[in-house]
């Protein structure tokens, strides 16, 4: 500890962020961002809700918020921390109560805001004729006509390939009716057909 201590006494209640070289003792209530180069201590009574950066940090009381030391972190008896803890050195006595993540190491600074960069504005193309001078490839380059092209024949497909092909139909044939002939008997005249009264076999001649 340092010659000079800052305190906030018990019934106390400060709300923003508290800033310092020296010590710092809470025994009140704070809520906000806590920054001081000696030890930061919290009583047993103390209620807190703030991230805490200092060399040292000691906590007896109710804080809720992260904290990062260059030293050291104690959580001592009878304590309720919810957060995360950062530093080189960490201790948690048997009957404190605590709840988060811990990391051993320095540590890390909080980053500065970035600024935004300025919109540059939007770079116009080149014209056409700047854009040959600065492409000599592009002035060589000489257009070829292109070939004929061939008629492309009609691709078959595989269905039509396997398809058997129609029989051509046969020759039409007209039917053949045999002549019609009469034969007089018992005075009736009835049709018969050459095929059903063959022509007699020839007779022998005769001679005298």
């Amino acid at each position: 500890m340092t010659d000079s201590e800052a305190t906030i006494g018990q019934g106390v209640f400060i709300r923003g962020n508290i800033r310092g070289d020296s010590d710092l003792c809470i025994a009140g209530r704070v809520e906000g961002q806590i920054d001081v180069r000696g030890e930061a201590s919290f009583d047993n009574l103390s209620i807190t809700h703030a991230d805490v950066s200092a060399q040292k940090i000691v906590v007896r009381g109710a804080l809720v918020g992260d904290l990062r030391a260059q030293d050291s972190i104690v959580l001592e008896d009878g304590c309720r921390v919810v957060g995360e803890l950062q530093a080189p050195k960490i201790r948690i006595d048997p009957g404190a109560l605590y709840r988060g993540q811990i990391t051993t190491g320095a540590p890390t600074p909080a980053a500065p805001p970035q600024q935004k960069k300025p919109a540059q504005p939007a770079r116009q193309a080149p014209a056409p004729a700047i854009a040959q001078r600065q492409n000599p490839v592009a002035q060589r380059t000489v257009e070829r006509p292109m070939p004929p092209t061939r008629p492309m024949r009609p691709v078959r497909s595989v269905e039509q390939s396997h398809e058997p092909k129609a029989a051509p139909p046969p020759p039409a044939v007209a039917p053949v009716t045999p002549p019609v002939v009469q034969v007089p008997r018992a005075g009736k005249i009835r049709q018969y057909a050459p095929a059903v009264f063959p022509s007699p076999p020839p007779q022998p001649l005769r001679t005298p």
